[in-house]
């Protein structure tokens, strides 16, 4: 793991990691040169955070992306996450629970600073035992997150850290149904079945060019 780094250096490396990880591996090294400058430490922390991205398990994988699957579960109900219901993190008011699990608790919210309609899924991780680099790790995948833009992808429209510590995600949100409820309802073919799969193949590869694998697809 990549040392800690102080606000400060991570405002510096974020955009450069965001930008390196959108080129070929190839060209990544001219980049750096460029991007850095004379700062070598700078540049030795990008080379750090590259390598960390391409070969190890990234925390958004497991506390954010199968998380996102996980957490809708059903599981144990927590009732003291019904006390935030009513309540503002950021632009937005927290109107019911949507699913817990061991992770962190989904709310249904709405936007509440005037500006305009909106109703979003809001993620809060239980951030008890999570250490400055699994926050830091967190901030930076989220920004990994953030450059997906595919009509198939619920988007990641927000994120920070609320007034307890605990990270959140803010994501657009799907009034669906599983995908074979809805399979079922219409009675499909098992050929347009498959079709419905490979649109789910292509979204899946898409996110795999950026470098965000999903770990907990299920059957429906």
């Amino acid at each position: 793991m990549p040392p800690t780094l102080d606000p400060e250096r991570w405002r510096q490396l974020e955009p450069i990691l965001d930008e390196a990880l959108d080129l070929p591996p190839g060209d990544r090294s001219a980049f750096l040169e460029r991007a850095c400058g004379d700062d070598a430490e700078l540049r030795r922390l990008a080379e750090q955070w590259l390598i960390e991205c391409e070969t190890s398990d990234g925390f958004l994988e497991e506390a954010g992306g199968a998380y996102l699957e996980r957490v809708i579960e059903a599981s144990p109900f927590d009732p003291s996450a019904l006390a935030r219901v009513g309540s503002r993190l950021g632009a937005f008011r927290l109107l019911s629970v949507l699913g817990q699990g061991g992770m962190g608790t989904v709310f249904l919210a709405e936007r509440a600073d005037g500006q305009f309609e909106q109703q979003v899924a809001i993620k809060v991780v239980h951030h008890q035992g999570l250490g400055e680099d699994a926050r830091e790790r967190f901030r930076f995948e989220r920004q990994i997150l953030a450059r997906l833009e595919h009509p198939n992808i619920a988007r990641l429209l927000d994120g920070g850290v609320d007034a307890d510590g605990a990270p959140y995600l803010v994501m657009e949100y799907v009034d669906g149904v599983p995908l074979d409820e809805y399979c079922d309802a219409r009675g499909l073919s098992l050929e347009q079945r498959l079709l419905l799969v490979a649109d789910v193949c292509r979204v899946v590869a898409y996110a795999h060019r950026r470098q965000v694998v999903h770990r907990d697809l299920k059957p429906s």
